[in-house]
């Protein structure tokens, strides 16, 4: 795969969304995402729901953050929509302390689409992934732009797809966000400590967690547009305290796995 990254170390990503005939009776919208020539992760297409412009940019982005794995990396989303990055960048803080409504007194357009939105930037910034929205100019001959557009074009002509559940989708997001984050003991151990002892450390919290609440409903399942493509989650009975307890004790320290090999 061939994506871009700028001179800083950013991985950069084009998003674009086309809107015939917008704002009139019969529109039809298509979404792109661009990473570069034949890369499996472009994206092409129908906006779901209303055809608008606006709508169309703003789902092109959420499409590259639901696809795009969690990662340390930063990542720099390059859009010609200066709608999409005034409502992260200049208007959010204001319409969250509102409640939503715009300083004229008006319900925020798109907003259950714009929380979800954020629901991810969110997820990501918790996981110490920067990631910037930064402006292109349309039509200017930008290789990533054109791409993006074309992309969006191509959905543009593909068959309608119904409107998504937004506001479900970011309560499913939000009520995985709230789990605790697992950390790869491997990669990030903690100084001054043994692997085992980690192990023993990452597992007695385990247990302390497992103990100290009850049990969370079933997440709702998340899934991608197009909904073909649905995502089924599915999962075994977590198991109880006493059980996380056992297999703790049964790991051994570092001197007791050096004893066993040296038999």
């Amino acid at each position: 795969m061939s994506s871009d990254v700028d001179a800083d170390g950013w991985d950069v990503v084009y998003s674009d969304g086309a809107c015939k005939g917008n704002g009139q009776v019969g529109s039809v919208a298509g979404v792109g995402v661009w990473w570069g020539p034949d890369d499996p992760r472009n994206i092409a297409e129908r906006c779901p729901g209303d055809q608008t412009n606006n709508r169309a940019e703003l789902i092109a982005i959420l499409r590259v953050l639901e696809t795009t794995p969690n990662s340390t990396r930063p990542l720099m989303i390059k859009t010609d929509s200066q709608y999409s990055i005034q409502c992260f960048n200049d208007w959010i803080g204001g319409w969250i302390k509102r409640n939503w409504i715009t300083s004229s007194g008006q319900p925020v357009k798109n907003a259950p689409l714009i929380r979800y939105i954020q629901a991810h930037l969110e997820a990501r910034k918790r996981r110490d992934q920067q990631v910037k929205l930064s402006y292109v100019k349309g039509h200017s001959g930008d290789r990533g732009n054109d791409g993006a557009d074309y992309q969006a074009n191509i959905g543009a002509t593909m068959s309608i797809t119904p409107e998504r559940p937004w506001a479900s989708l970011e309560a499913a997001l939000r009520a995985r966000e709230a789990e605790p984050i697992l950390v790869d003991v491997a990669n990030h151990q903690v100084s001054g400590q043994s692997p085992s002892k980690i192990r023993k450390t990452a597992m007695s919290e385990a247990i302390k967690a497992s103990s100290s609440r009850a049990a969370a409903p079933a997440p709702v399942p998340f899934y991608l547009t197009p909904q073909n493509n649905v995502v089924k989650y599915s999962s075994a009975p977590a198991p109880s305290a006493d059980e996380l307890e056992q297999y703790a004790d049964c790991l051994l320290d570092d001197d007791d796995i050096m004893a066993d090999l040296s038999d």
